[in-house]
């Protein structure tokens, strides 16, 4: 593959200009054609504009991305997906963990980039969905007492269909309580 020499760019819809391989990059992004790689002649924001919107359900991005919408890193969301079966590792050592990599059943939910500074892997909404159901049942919920914070459920003769719950560290008689949501990982 070899990479054009233009360091120009003037975009043929909104004429912004970008000089220099970063800045056309960055403007107008690269595309691969018969092992050639050449910039776009529109830049991002009127290919943008062009495009028609993605549905929901046809959203695809990467783990961090997907772990941003849920707040997690991406190392936890790929924790998700070994469990789901979608990644395995290759195991070097006893107590290292190797490298990842996409299984058989992950490959039908997954996508590689054709950018050619970088590729990543992207993952579909449904493994995103997969990943935030098996999230919601690993969790544990707890009802809690609003003035010192107490788990009520862990306490006796504690019936969770009740109105009212009297909190044994603190005495309230508490007829409104928080939830905590702990979560496995």
């Amino acid at each position: 593959m070899k990479i054009t020499n233009e360091t120009f760019m003037h975009c043929q819809q909104c004429g912004v200009e970008a000089n220099g391989l970063q800045a056309i990059n960055r403007v107008f992004g690269y595309k691969i054609v018969n092992d050639d790689i050449t910039p776009y002649s529109i830049c991002r924001e009127c290919r943008k504009k062009t495009e028609p919107p993605k549905k929901e359900k046809e959203r695809w991005t990467t783990a961090a991305g997907w772990g941003r919408e849920i707040n997690i890193s991406r190392k936890k969301f790929d924790n998700y997906l070994v469990d789901l079966g979608y990644l395995d590792c290759e195991e070097s050592d006893k107590h290292r963990k190797g490298k990842l990599y996409v299984t058989e059943k992950g490959k039908q939910h997954s996508a590689i980039t054709n950018a050619p500074f970088g590729k990543k892997i992207l993952w579909d909404f449904n493994t995103f969905a997969n990943v935030v159901k098996m999230r919601a049942e690993r969790c544990t919920v707890y009802d809690c007492c609003p003035r010192c914070k107490a788990h009520l459920d862990s306490m006796p003769n504690y019936n969770h269909m009740d109105y009212s719950h009297k909190c044994h560290r603190c005495g309230l008689n508490c007829e409104e309580w928080y939830l905590e949501v702990t979560y496995d990982k």
